[in-house]
């Protein structure tokens, strides 16, 4: 039985205990996601207490928090106290092709944690609880800590590179001779696409400081039909595409910003193969007129 279905079958009291319990889930997949246990159990199933030896912790309390993730299908424990991998787990390894390690290391820290904590501010002023708990925006922050700046990065590269199959199967970005990836921080998407559809050049455009990290990108096959540009998009994004791609940008800002962040990266011409298309027009909101290839 699913664990789903065995939730469909609790009493409401006790579903929502599961929710509000559920915050100590993300904080002990933190831990050992930042520890690499799932890299060391890889090698070879491990006891509590060569775990702890291993990343230097207590070892009764580190028991404690692998027979809690034990609970929830995250790692599993054998007859001789020995912990293996599981499925859920094994994403937590640095080398999984899907890795959710980053992501892990990102949600769990204090970074999110303690705007998230005060949700409440926000839902009392309407502005970022963020901004309130360290003194200046999201990005500011990253730009002044470049240690939480890497974690974010690293994190939003291994989200991109999970969701890449789909995306990458569910829309046809050979129609295009030239795409900019808007805020596409250090390249993964892009790449993915690029790869995907070997006639497409494409253009990585986000901070100086965050491109800064995507180098790497010019060592691949895809070097030839790739370009690496810094700057500001609310400044502007670099001209001469057929397609600009946005992936989790737009919901970072305000109106007013997304709506200035969208006019900057307006092509010139809108063009479509075999069937007239809409794109959203950003000074009035309102379905405009595409082009059409013939």
């Amino acid at each position: 039985m699913s664990k789903n279905s065995q939730s469909a079958q609790l009493p409401p009291s006790a579903q929502m205990f599961q929710y509000i319990f559920g915050l100590m889930v993300p904080q002990a997949i933190h831990i050992v996601a930042k520890l690499g246990i799932a890299d060391i159990v890889t090698k070879a199933p491990a006891s509590a207490e060569e775990l702890a030896a291993a990343t230097h912790s207590e070892t009764k309390a580190f028991q404690r928090l692998l027979r809690f993730l034990t609970s929830v299908g995250i790692f599993s424990e054998d007859a001789t106290g020995r912990y293996h991998q599981t499925p859920l787990s094994d994403t937590l390894r640095s080398d999984h092709p899907h890795s959710v390690r980053n992501a892990a290391i990102l949600f769990g820290s204090g970074l999110l944690w303690r705007a998230f904590g005060e949700l409440s501010a926000t839902i009392t002023t309407g502005r970022p609880a963020f901004n309130q708990v360290f003194g200046t925006t999201f990005f500011e922050y990253l730009d002044a800590h470049r240690e939480d700046a890497a974690i974010f990065n690293a994190a939003m590269s291994s989200i991109s590179g999970a969701e890449l199959p789909a995306i990458v199967a569910a829309y046809d970005y050979s129609q295009f001779q030239r795409m900019v990836d808007v805020g596409g921080g250090q390249g993964a998407l892009l790449h993915g696409i690029l790869s995907a559809n070997p006639k497409l050049r494409g253009v990585l455009f986000d901070l100086p400081s965050v491109v800064a990290g995507a180098a790497s990108l010019l060592n691949e096959p895809i070097a030839g039909r790739c370009e690496i540009v810094g700057g500001d998009f609310f400044e502007g994004v670099p001209e001469g595409a057929d397609a600009y791609l946005m992936r989790v940008v737009i919901h970072d800002w305000n109106d007013e910003d997304a709506l200035k962040i969208l006019r900057n990266c307006q092509p010139r011409h809108c063009y479509t193969r075999k069937v007239g298309a809409r794109r959203i027009d950003p000074e009035t909101a309102e379905p405009a007129r595409c082009g059409k290839v013939q």
